[in-house]
């Protein structure tokens, strides 16, 4: 694996951190570092402690989340209820279980929503969370999915504890909003605490929750489009030298992430950030994954750098829509400058006037498409 030693030092940091977690081997090849090793389990964290004894399987969401994802954490496990009970001796071990009970009952007060009760029952083996692309100006999108035993009556359940009267309509799928105050921070974990009034809908086998409707637009078009994360080619190619179950798997693609700005760094590492951008950029493909094997678990850390070998296509802008692109861009000249400038229209009819070093000129709104 080649690097410039100036290069190198910022990414073996990372993976130094990483490897804080547990005994790793290196393995370096022309385009990827590999660490492969264990991690003993225990109630240092809720993330070992919880996914200790249960059964990996395979990640589903990408199937599911749009090509420009950023970053996404999948965790997976026999049950969410199995989850949940260790999840609940954890808080009890660390003195929080007090408070979280009465964070509980407040929501139940202020929303007439039960977490334990409206909520549990719709989540099974699987649920992850998600960044979508988005320039540094642009708070990005944030998804919350969830896989449930049957997920087609989870959702009419769900459906049931929704606020309106009207729900919104797109492309033939019903997004819903459910105000429920902070139940999917104190049911999964701090990472969640955006989703306090998230829009829904039933994307293939999951349910997906976000704060913003553009964010479930940009999932349903990524899914009917087939243009999910799975099915992009340099994820087919970065996914051949994962492990195929896990319980945890944190994805991250460098060069999309690096745009999401210093708000998504903690205030130690911002210095860093900012230094190392054009060095992350260069990589497509990250990823942290924990499988569990008994009393411990087996760990991969996998870095991927684009291969010579694809060629020499080099990327000279890059830029995120509202929502996701519909029909074709389309190249115009400037009548004034003669500049050649795009004009592209997304799938919530608003149309944008793009110049050539990729700055949004204007973008107006409209009823229909151009």
């Amino acid at each position: 694996y080649t690097l410039s030693l100036h290069d190198a030092l910022p990414i073996l940091e990372i993976l130094k951190n990483f490897a804080l977690f547990g005994d790793y081997s290196w393995k370096t090849e022309s385009d990827q570092i590999r660490l492969n090793g264990s991690l003993i389990a225990g109630n240092k964290t809720s993330l070992t402690n919880c996914l200790q004894g249960q059964s990996p399987r395979a990640a589903g969401i990408p199937g599911v989340l749009p090509e420009g994802t950023s970053v996404f954490m999948d965790w997976c496990a026999d049950s969410f209820a199995a989850y949940f009970s260790k999840y609940k001796a954890y808080l009890s071990d660390k003195g929080l279980a007090g408070s979280w009970d009465g964070e509980m009952k407040g929501i139940a007060m202020s929303t007439g929503i039960s977490p334990l009760k409206d909520i549990v029952p719709s989540i099974g083996t699987e649920w992850g969370y998600a960044i979508l692309e988005s320039p540094e100006w642009i708070q990005p999108d944030e998804l919350l999915l969830v896989k449930a035993a049957d997920t087609s009556k989870a959702y009419e359940s769900l459906k049931k504890l929704s606020n309106e009267d009207k729900p919104l309509e797109y492309n033939g799928y019903q997004l819903n909003q459910i105000h429920c105050g902070s139940a999917f921070k104190l049911l999964f974990s701090e990472l969640f605490k955006s989703f306090t009034t998230p829009y829904f809908t039933k994307v293939g086998d999951y349910i997906v929750f976000s704060q913003t409707a553009s964010g479930l637009y940009k999932c349903i078009d990524a899914y009917t489009g087939e243009k999910s994360l799975k099915k992009a080619a340099f994820y087919k190619s970065f996914s051949k030298f994962l492990i195929s179950e896990t319980n945890f798997f944190l994805y991250i693609n460098p060069e999309r992430a690096s745009s999401l700005g210093a708000g998504f760094v903690k205030p130690e590492y911002q210095s860093n950030y900012k230094d190392n951008q054009t060095i992350y950029r260069g990589f497509n493909g990250f990823a942290f994954q924990l499988a569990a094997n008994g009393k411990d678990f087996y760990s991969q850390i996998t870095l991927i750098k684009p291969s010579d070998k694809e060629g020499n296509v080099e990327t000279a802008w890059a830029i995120s829509l509202d929502a996701s692109l519909k029909g074709v861009p389309n190249i115009v000249k400037n009548y004034e400058s003669g500049v050649n400038e795009i004009m592209v229209q997304d799938s919530v009819n608003t149309l944008y006037l793009i110049g050539n070093s990729g700055n949004i000129l204007w973008k107006r709104q409209f009823d229909e498409p151009i």
